[in-house]
C-alpha cells in the first residue's frame, strides 16, 4: 500500500562541522519548537543501486535529475533496536525540488536489522521498487546501510520543517558488492530545510560559530566517498 506520496517541495541543505552539531542543536531547541509527532530518532537507510552505480553517478556527475532508492526504518537515539515496520522509498530530486514515494514493506524492521545485506530478504524488496516505477528493479542490489541521528523542528516564522542530522555513518555493507570502513562518522553534520521558505532559521544564520554553508550534500554520496571509494567494489 502506498503510504506516502509527497508533492514536489523545496529543500535546501547546509553543512556544518560535526563538532558543532551540539551547539546547533541547542540553538534549535531554544529558538524553534520540536516536531510534535517525531521530534527525534535514529534513521536506518539501506541504499540500492545498479552494478554500474547508476544512481550514485547521477549525483557525482551533477545531474539535475537524481533518483535515490532505499529501504528505511526507525529506532531510538542511543539504541540499535528498531521499532515498527519498514518502508521502501524512491526519492526524486530536480534541482532543489524533491518528491518522495513510499510503500510500506512486509518484513519487520527487526528482521532487516538482523539480516546481512546480501540476504534474500532484501532482494525480495526490489519488487516494491518496481511498483514505484523503477524500471531497472531487476538489476538493483542493496549496497550499504547509512545510519544517523535526526532531530526535527518547525520554524514558526517561515513555516519550514527543519532537521539536524548527526553521527552519519555506514554501519554495514553488502559484502558481495563492496567492502569499506564501517562505524566511522562523517566529519560533517547537516541541516535540512523543507518548505515554502527554504532558508535557515535566523537563530542559526546569525551564529558564526557553526560555519554553516549551503551544499548539495548527499548522505549516500558522502558515505560512499568516505568509506567505500578506495575499496574494491563489484
Amino acid at each position: 500500500m502506498l503510504t506516502h506520496a509527497s508533492r514536489l517541495e523545496h529543500e535546501e541543505k547546509y553543512l556544518l562541522p560535526a563538532a558543532r552539531s551540539q551547539t546547533a542543536l541547542g540553538l534549535l531547541r531554544r529558538g524553534l519548537r520540536e516536531d510534535s509527532d517525531y521530534p527525534r530518532g535514529r534513521i536506518h537507510s539501506v541504499y540500492f543501486d545498479t552494478p554500474d552505480w547508476k544512481h550514485l553517478e547521477e549525483k557525482s556527475a551533477g545531474n539535475r535529475h537524481k533518483t535515490k532508492l532505499r529501504v528505511r526504518w526507525y529506532g531510538q537515539i542511543g539504541s540499535s533496536r528498531p521499532s515498527g515496520g519498514c518502508f521502501v522509498e524512491v526519492k526524486v530530486r530536480l534541482g532543489s525540488a524533491r518528491s518522495k514515494l513510499r510503500l510500506s514493506a512486509a518484513p519487520e524492521a527487526a528482521i532487516l536489522a538482523g539480516a546481512p545485506l546480501q540476504d534474500p530478504v532484501f532482494g525480495d524488496l526490489k519488487a516494491l521498487l518496481g511498483e514505484l516505477g523503477i524500471p531497472a528493479s531487476g538489476t538493483l542490489r542493496p549496497v550499504f546501510e547509512v545510519v544517523y541521528d535526526r532531530y526535527r523542528f518547525v520554524d514558526p516564522i517561515n513555516l519550514d520543517r527543519i532537521s539536524l542530522d548527526t553521527k552519519i555513518l555506514i554501519s554495514r555493507t553488502n559484502t558481495l558488492v563492496c567492502h569499506g570502513r564501517t562505524g566511522v562518522p562523517l566529519n560533517n553534520a547537516v541541516v535540512e530545510v523543507k518548505g515554502p521558505g527554504g532558508r535557515l532559521p535566523r537563530i542559526l544564520e546569525r551564529d558564526r560559530r557553526l560555519n554553516l554553508r549551503r551544499s548539495s550534500f548527499s548522505k549516500y554520496e558522502a558515505c560512499y566517498m568516505a568509506a567505500i571509494n578506495n575499496a574494491q567494489c563489484t
